[in-house]
């Protein structure tokens, strides 16, 4: 819904192209809805007012080939080989005009590859569109045992994070989304909020195993919310907290742990950097005395 209301308020003309023969993908529903929401939403973000986007899909040997093509911003050749990299930006004019770059396509590459397929992207240039090809393999005769094992695989992966429950406080839309995903796979439930203050509205309601938030946030930084969370009369006070933040330096980790966090990672964060940390803190909290 929200992809349709920004292509009904930019104007963007969709068009689509479907093969009447399509067969069957191997996959989980859910993700290969994902995967299309967020190309379409990076189609939308990059492509001007009237401008369009075709969605075709094909089949092509074993394989469903998904393609989103625009007539958006392009990507200049020195850009392309970054396209799906964690936190990658552009130059400055493009964050400034469009915000961040790199995540949502990051997702769309990690999902494809749980998948057992690829995404690709050819543009001929700045200013003449791009083009996004998904492959995902189809579904039919001695591969649906495989499917069926991949499907599960991509369904429940790991669950080292298994029951955990995670609150991301960050003002990146793209970076929660990812994080979503990301911890998702591997068993957590994760809470998402956009600033500190509704952070701490939601830590009025609940209490999660984990706190994983940004420092740099317009209106109430980082720290002054962990500070005002380990001022609590409450058992929240104790939750272990992480902050994920693009400053690296000894003084801003030393910060962050005078400040009442109890690790401090640097953006970009892999995934299991990032897993092995709530790994490392709920297991210490569990064994803290009372």
């Amino acid at each position: 819904d929200a992809v349709r209301l920004s292509m009904q308020t930019k104007k963007i003309r969709l068009q689509t192209e479907i093969d009447p023969q399509m067969v069957q993908v191997a996959g989980d529903p859910n993700r290969i809805q994902q995967i299309m929401v967020n190309l379409l939403s990076n189609a939308v973000k990059f492509t001007p007012h009237s401008g369009s986007i075709t969605v075709r899909l094909q089949q092509c040997d074993r394989c469903v080939h998904i393609q989103v093509q625009d007539t958006g911003k392009g990507i200049t050749p020195e850009f392309m080989p970054y396209v799906f990299e964690q936190f990658r930006q552009a130059d400055s004019t493009i964050t400034r005009q469009f915000g961040g770059l790199g995540l949502g396509l990051s997702i769309v590459r990690h999902l494809c590859e749980l998948h057992g397929g690829s995404v690709s992207v050819d543009s001929p240039g700045e200013d003449q569109g791009s083009t996004f090809t998904v492959c995902l393999p189809i579904q039919d005769g001695d591969q649906r045992l495989g499917a069926r094992q991949q499907l599960k695989r991509v369904s429940t992966l790991a669950t080292d994070l298994d029951e955990l429950t995670v609150l991301v406080i960050d003002d990146d839309d793209d970076l929660r989304d990812w994080l979503v995903v990301a911890l998702q796979e591997h068993g957590a439930e994760v809470l998402t909020v956009a600033s500190a203050r509704d952070g701490l509205q939601v830590l009025d309601q609940r209490c999660p195993d984990v706190i994983v938030c940004d420092i740099g946030m317009p209106d109430m930084n980082g720290y002054d919310l962990i500070r005002q969370l380990r001022q609590r009369s409450d058992h929240c006070r104790q939750i272990p907290a992480i902050a994920l933040t693009a400053y690296a330096g000894d003084f801003n980790r030393q910060s962050a742990l005078e400040a009442g966090f109890q690790q401090h990672l640097a953006k970009p964060v892999s995934l299991d950097r990032l897993r092995q940390a709530i790994s490392t803190l709920v297991a210490a909290e569990s064994q803290a005395p009372e």
